[in-house]
């Protein structure tokens, strides 16, 4: 289920929009102002491992959920 990140072209409000199905209409109107949207790049929490198992992805916390503290490269 992608989350969306948009932007309107007029007032500048930021909003984000999860689409559950493929059915789901991505929006075209800012909520606020009705005027035109874009579709921005959103940040993501996955980082990619290097060395033996390259191009896999990690999440940035550790087993006990809390941030992990570990460095990489």
């Amino acid at each position: 289920m992608p989350i969306f990140e948009f932007e309107c072209t007029n007032c500048g409000h930021t909003f984000e929009f999860l689409r559950l199905s493929t059915k789901d209409k991505i929006p075209k109107r800012c909520p606020k102002c009705q005027h035109k949207i874009e579709q921005v790049v959103g940040r993501t929490s996955w980082m990619y491992t290097k060395g033996k198992n390259k191009n896999w992805p990690i999440a940035e916390s550790s087993d006990d959920g809390k941030p992990s503290t570990k460095e990489y490269d």
